[in-house]
């Protein structure tokens, strides 16, 4: 674990990754851009590991797909390699997380990721992640009003999920372990649908008005 993340950007604690759309079963790369706000406040982390870092979200770049996506950390254990090979994995069907923690973190982000608006809130997120993925033994402070509302979005959760399609990204066999991160897109909105849907039948009524009045006679011509 490197404690000296700033002089190293190269490194980092492990992110979970919010990406506009990954699922690809084969192995990508992906490449750590830096942080999205400006001056992330530092963490002290001393469990389930010491580390000194920053908390934040992440830009992570999959060159395998030409697309930027942005990132928590979520694996106080591991360092962060750039570029590295990722497989990724529906959250759902993740080996690694508890079934419980995999519902927290998908209850997380449908509560509470959409609050996360500056370098601030990034913090706070980013906080009530690893709060939830340690499962209660995750220790460490980025201030004490930062730690305040992290516990709070981690603790008081309440029964609203399916907010994101969640995927986790884990480093591919064959290299050196590195961060297991998970990528999210929004779940349309129902109302969004039925727009899509009356769209289409938009589009469909107008192909229909356009298609030329020969096409039917000859049809008819043949029968």
């Amino acid at each position: 674990m490197v404690s000296t993340f700033k002089k190293h950007p190269s490194h980092l604690a492990c992110a979970v990754v919010l990406a506009l759309g990954a699922g690809s079963a084969l192995a990508d790369t992906l490449v750590y851009n830096g942080s999205v706000y400006p001056s992330p406040p530092a963490v002290t982390i001393t469990s389930p590991n010491n580390v000194t870092s920053v908390a934040s979200e992440f830009s992570v770049t999959d060159t395998t797909t030409s697309t930027t996506f942005n990132a928590f950390c979520v694996d106080i254990m591991n360092t962060l390699l750039t570029p590295a090979q990722y497989t990724p994995t529906s959250l759902a069907s993740d080996g690694v997380f508890s079934p419980t923690v995999k519902s927290n973190i998908d209850k997380l982000f449908t509560q509470h990721y959409a609050a996360v608006t500056n370098a601030t809130t990034a913090a706070e997120f980013q906080e009530a992640l690893w709060k939830v993925v340690y499962d209660g033994s995750y220790a460490g402070s980025v201030n004490a009003t930062v730690d305040a509302v992290a516990n709070t979005w981690a603790t008081t959760l309440g029964a609203a999920t399916g907010g994101y399609n969640l995927t986790v990204w884990r480093s591919s066999p064959g290299q050196t372990a590195s961060q297991a991160e998970i990528s999210m897109t929004a779940v349309p909105e129902p109302e969004t649908y039925l727009l899509m849907l009356s769209g289409l039948g938009m589009a469909g009524l107008m192909t229909r008005r356009r298609r030329p009045d020969n096409g039917v006679q000859g049809a008819a011509a043949l029968a």
